[in-house]
């Protein structure tokens, strides 16, 4: 292991998601999805992430 290992930029951002009656699993997966990019994004503390 490195000696500077704690300081390796590794960011984690989890969410959940409910899916409201009525609504696709296809929808309610979309949505959570772009919400956890969005999340991601605002952190500023880290490069952005990008899919690949």
């Amino acid at each position: 292991m490195q000696a500077n290992a704690a300081e390796a930029p590794i960011a984690f951002t989890l969410g959940a998601a409910i899916k409201p009656r009525g609504a696709s699993l296809s929808d309610a997966l979309a949505t959570a999805d772009r919400r956890l990019y969005e999340a991601r994004a605002e952190r500023t503390d880290q490069p952005p992430f990008h899919a690949r």
